[in-house]
This record gives structure tokens, sequence and C-alpha cells, in this order.
């Protein structure tokens, strides 16, 4: 379960050069501040939550990879189900949008995902690392 779309990371890579557009700028910020009190909460208090990760430096693709190798079990993504701050990011990885650390991360990811036909853009918001978003 997903607290937060993706996207932040490819967002501010966006905001630095200049070309994301200020109505995404501003949901990235928006998302980053905003407190997340979702369903995780709930799901826990059930028994129904056994592990969780932030999808911090390594992507979620390099976190889920993570808990997935330490339990013992696998897990399986929709890439064209996942959520996204804004349709913009799409855009924005088409324009090389990209985190430096990301190449790395799909580098990574590469060793143990079977990618089933997901596009580059879909590989790079899986192993894009979430960079936090704030103005000034």
């Amino acid at each position: 379960m997903l607290t937060k779309p993706l996207g932040t990371g490819i967002i501010s890579t966006g905001i630095k050069r200049g070309i994301t557009s200020p109505a995404t700028a501003r949901k990235a910020v928006k998302r980053n501040v905003q407190a997340q009190y979702s369903r995780r909460g709930k799901f826990a208090e059930r028994g129904l939550v056994r592990a969780g990760t932030d999808v911090t430096g390594f992507g979620l693709l390099g976190h889920l990879g993570s808990l997935c190798r330490a339990s013992g079990v696998g897990a399986e993504i929709f890439p064209d189900k996942l959520p996204m701050i804004a349709n913009e990011v799409l855009d924005l990885i088409a324009q090389d949008c990209i985190p430096g650390g990301s190449r790395e991360n799909l580098k990574t990811a590469n060793g143990f995902v079977q990618w089933n036909g997901a596009t580059e853009a879909q590989k790079y918001l899986l192993t894009t690392p979430k960079q936090a978003v704030a103005c000034s």
C-alpha cells in the first residue's frame, strides 16, 4: 500500500531545471508537507501489516526488494496502476528529468525484477528516489 503518490524526485529535478509547471510544483510541495494519516494505521491495528518502509534513496523497487528478500516473499506491481502526483511526471521523465541516483537504482533493480513490458518511464518512476520538495 502506498500512502503517497510517486513522482516527487522527478518533479524536484524538473523544478531545479525550471521546467516543472507551477501547478505540479504546488501539488508536490503540498503532498510533501501533508501528513498522511491514511488507512495504513487501520490495517496495522487489524494485524494486516507486518512490515513497512519509506520510499527514499533506493526508490520503491529498491525498498520493496529489500522487504521481499528479508521476508522470503515476492511482489507483483502493475506499473500502469501506480499513483503519480501528476500526469506531468511522465512528460518530465521524457525530458530526462531523472534524479542522479535513479540510473544506479535501475541497474540494481534489473538484477531482481522481471519487467514484463514495463515502459522506460515506468521503470524510472519505480526506481526514482524521493526527494524533498520545499518552497521558500
